[in-house]
């Protein structure tokens, strides 16, 4: 439910294909954590703090960046 509420407020379609895509996005992203920030903790921040004025990807990357210093 939490992603698609994410994927909602960044208006995707929500659809296997679509969830696909951003799940392999977050995966992504945790894997190229060097202190082991995880998926969940990405898209809670983006839930939390997200801004719709970049796109998902960028935001992505902006909440994974801020988690990756905080730890």
């Amino acid at each position: 439910p939490l992603l698609e509420d994410v994927m909602g407020k960044y208006g995707f379609t929500i659809n296997d294909d679509e969830i696909l895509k951003v799940a392999n996005m977050l995966y992504v992203l945790k894997k190229n954590s060097k202190v082991g920030v995880k998926e969940m903790d990405i898209l809670k921040h983006i839930y939390q703090h997200g801004n719709n004025k970049y796109t998902l990807a960028q935001q992505a990357a902006i909440s994974s960046t801020i988690l990756e210093n905080s730890k």
